[in-house]
């Protein structure tokens, strides 16, 4: 069995330059020389782990449990774990964790200011 290969720091870079040397600079000469330049950021990631299993039960059972043990993310306390701040009274925002079933696939949503999680 064959697994794709997990992209590096070094292929997305590689990616954008050669897409970059494609498309038109904005970029003059002189902003080339002053400094001025591309920089690769990624803004978003998205991961999935897909899971097989031999009944349909056992599924259910392994979201009912991801669920169970992650059902206080959104907890001041564990907010504050999560993000690397200090959280208290005065700290503003909503913490909020909700738990969505859409037809039969639940989905685990916890989320603070912009920050969304989504298991």
């Amino acid at each position: 069995m064959e697994f794709f290969p997990v992209p590096t720091l070094l292929g997305y870079e590689a990616l954008a330059h050669k897409w970059l040397g494609k498309l038109p600079d904005p970029f003059t000469q002189e902003d080339h020389e002053a400094g001025f330049n591309y920089k690769i950021s990624i803004l978003q990631a998205e991961f999935s782990r897909t899971r097989v299993f031999d009944r349909p039960l056992s599924g259910r059972h392994l979201f009912e449990e991801v669920i169970r043990e992650n059902i206080d993310l959104g907890r001041p306390s564990k907010v504050s774990s999560i993000l690397g701040r200090r959280i208290n009274k005065r700290t503003p925002g909503t913490f909020q964790t909700r738990v969505i079933t859409q037809g039969v696939i639940p989905s685990l949503h916890v989320g603070y200011k912009s920050s969304k999680i989504k298991q």
